[in-house]
């Protein structure tokens, strides 16, 4: 054994530590995925229209799903001048809901979590139009989840780039899956060169100070990653720098449910060649 005054030296590698950090992340990432109110629980996304929208199991009701405990729990009321409230159905349990019934969705922050049975839902607003998504636990996409493979972890992936601030209120056409397009703030740009070729990022805010969302696409798309391109949480590293981790690349919430709206790359977002790092393509089972 060693002495107290012998120091300990590690053996591991650079690619061997970034490996554990890159290994432990993604064992946090499947967690958050598979919980039972992660993404993987999604079961409907039901638009609503102005007025009254019944909610229950019933299959003509507006908002549907089986594994609600009754055929009609409430109805979602739709004003004219955008507000939405949730009237329970009598003798069903609902809880979340304020007592003038009011719903916040994700326009104005942390949207308002209902919860009736086993299953939660909220309300979401898309191009002006708000929806219903709903989480069930007892999801097949959840349920079946078979995990998820990644390319081996390159330290060349991990790319350290110049980064430029957006200017204050700056903002870009942002399409989605569901084809609806959203103006979306954008916080800078990340360039870098990669192969002898300029790359040049457009970053949104990423939730917290220094924290940056980057929706991306590259050769790989399609075949052996995502369709939709890939997401990426980007840090800063140091004054006028940004860190790419593309190791940490991951699918997009639309490789796993069907009920998602997930963004795509802005065509500058789009890298000519193969970004062979993160997540592959998800096969649903």
């Amino acid at each position: 054994a060693c002495s107290p005054r012998e120091p300990l030296v590690s053996h591991a590698s650079p690619t061997d530590d970034l490996a554990a950090a890159t290994d432990a992340w993604h064992a946090e990432r499947v967690a958050a995925l598979t919980a039972p109110d992660g993404w993987l629980s999604l079961v409907t996304l039901a638009w609503l229209e102005p007025g009254a929208n019944r909610v229950g199991r019933d299959p003509a009701a507006a908002v549907t799903h089986a594994g609600l405990p009754a055929d009609h729990v409430g109805t979602l009321h739709v004003d004219g001048d955008g507000g939405i409230r949730f009237e329970p159905a009598s003798g069903v349990l609902v809880t979340g809901v304020l007592d003038d019934g009011m719903l916040r969705t994700d326009a104005d922050g942390p949207p308002t979590v209902v919860q009736v049975g086993r299953c939660r839902f909220e309300v979401i607003v898309r191009g002006g139009r708000p929806a219903v998504r709903m989480r069930d636990p007892e999801a097949d996409s959840r349920v079946r989840f078979a995990g998820i493979e990644r390319f081996p972890v390159d330290p060349a992936w991990s790319i350290e780039a110049a980064f430029e601030p957006a200017a204050g209120g700056e903002a870009v056409a942002v399409d989605s899956v569901i084809g609806v397009v959203d103006q979306t703030a954008v916080a800078g740009r990340a360039r870098f060169e990669q192969g002898g070729r300029a790359v040049d990022l457009v970053l949104h805010p990423g939730g917290a100070e220094d924290r940056y969302f980057l929706v991306f696409g590259d050769a790989t798309n399609g075949r052996e990653t995502s369709g939709g391109g890939r997401f990426l949480l980007v840090e800063r590293s140091g004054p006028g720098t940004v860190r790419l981790d593309f190791n940490r690349a991951y699918n997009p919430p639309c490789s796993f449910t069907d009920f998602a709206t997930c963004p795509l790359p802005v065509p500058g977002n789009r890298l000519p060649f193969a970004v062979t790092a993160g997540e592959r393509r998800y096969l649903r089972p």
